[in-house]
Parts: structure tokens; C-alpha cells; sequence
């Protein structure tokens, strides 16, 4: 079986944005800092300095997570021992021995759109159907029959 998780580039390039402009209002902010500790404002200084660091810091985390194998488009093998994932960074192995929960979320029964979510003990590997529950529910049977068949043995 075969499946491609689908990722949009302009996604990546919106959350690398939104944080690079938490990135540069952190770094802006240093002059309001600066000048609240020119003028003995202490206790405004402090707060300047933590709005610095979570702006900064949340900015970083946006932009280094559009950067992870998962933000980029996957190409899933399920195999009869192991997935095989073809990802932007080269093949990736994954056993069924690795998986440590397989479960299936549907976010609204309004809507036909189900999630297969693989983790393992690193990392969360999600797979989304758009308008395809029949073919969701047969690769969850598939990919949960694996596991469960490795985790009896």
C-alpha cells in the first residue's frame, strides 16, 4: 500500500513570515528595553525583556519547525515488516516494531476528513484524507493490524 501526505509550500512560507516578524518585533523591542533602563523604569525594562524573549524565542520555534521532515511532502511504503517514507531528506525506515500508537481522529462527523495519526517515541507522523473515508479506514485497518501484530510478538 501506498499513500502521499501532501504538505502546502505556502504554509511553510506563511509560519517562516509570521515568525520572522515575531523575530524582528523581539528584536525591535530591544530599543523600547533600552530606553525604559536610560529613563530608571525598571519594572517596564523587565517586562520589555520578557516580551522580548517570548516574541524571539516563539519566532525561532516557527521558523525552525517549518524546516522538519513532516512540514514537507512524504511519500509512505507500507511494506509487509517496516514503512518505508521517501522524504525530502532521503529514505526513511520506520518498523512496525517502532510505532508505538496507531489511532485514527475524526475531526468533525460533519465533514468527511480523517486523520491517521503513526507515533513513535520521537516523532508524530499524520496522515489526512480529504473526502476519502473508505480508503482512511482501510489503511488504518492495515497500519493497526501491523502494530498490534508486532507489539503481541
Amino acid at each position: 500500500m501506498e499513500y502521499r501526505a501532501r504538505k502546502s509550500k505556502y504554509n511553510r512560507f506563511a509560519y517562516r513570515f509570521v515568525g520572522l516578524v515575531f523575530v524582528f518585533v523581539g528584536i525591535t523591542s530591544v530599543i523600547a528595553f533600552w530606553w525604559n533602563v536610560q529613563q530608571g523604569k525598571r519594572g517596564y525594562a523587565l517586562i520589555m525583556a520578557a516580551l522580548i524573549a517570548v516574541c524571539v524565542s516563539y519566532g525561532i520555534f516557527l521558523v525552525k519547525h517549518t524546516f522538519r521532515i513532516q512540514a514537507y511532502d512524504i511519500n509512505y511504503h507500507f511494506e509487509e515488516n517496516q514503512i518505508r517514507m521517501d522524504t525530502i531528506r532521503g529514505e526513511r525506515i520506520l518498523s512496525y516494531e517502532d510505532v508505538s500508537s496507531c489511532s485514527m481522529v475524526i475531526p468533525s462527523p460533519d465533514m468527511d476528513y480523517i486523520l491517521i495519526q503513526l507515533e513513535t517515541k520521537k516523532t508524530q507522523y499524520i496522515l489526512s484524507f480529504l473526502d476519502n473515508a473508505k480508503q482512511a479506514n482501510s489503511f488504518y485497518e492495515y497500519i493497526h493490524g501491523k502494530v498490534e501484530r508486532h507489539e503481541e510478538s
